[in-house]
């Protein structure tokens, strides 16, 4: 099969700087590894987590399954961010993504792992 070529990426587009950890590194206890770990996970809250043994299979799996639960069992765990949440449902279209009011077409469940709001 051919590779497409891509475009170059535009200069004008801003982009992060996302932490990559290898999870080797800190069974192992880096202390730059750990360092680097805790300043993603407190400044950006998020990192790419390589070498963590994860089936990608089961994720895929999972996130089907979970996307797939009736959407009024979903919506009890509403993302809430006008509330300053990002954990939860987010429903699909809920965003405007540009000046001609476009909607988004993401749908994702975020968990925390530290439970920080009561549901009825």
């Amino acid at each position: 099969m051919a590779r497409t070529q891509l475009p170059p990426f535009p200069d004008n587009v801003s982009v992060a700087n996302i932490a990559t950890v290898d999870y080797d590194d800190l069974v192992h206890e880096d202390k730059a590894a750990s360092q680097t770990l805790y300043e993603a996970a407190t400044g950006y809250g998020f990192f790419y987590l390589k070498n963590h043994y994860v089936d990608s299979q089961f994720m895929f799996d999972l996130a089907d399954e979970t996307l797939n639960l009736p959407f009024d069992e979903l919506i009890k765990y509403d993302v809430e961010f006008s509330d300053g949440g990002y954990f939860g449902y987010k429903v699909a279209g809920d965003q405007v993504v540009d000046e001609k009011g476009t909607a988004d077409c993401s749908q994702f469940y975020n968990i925390s792992s530290i439970t920080t709001r009561q549901t009825a």
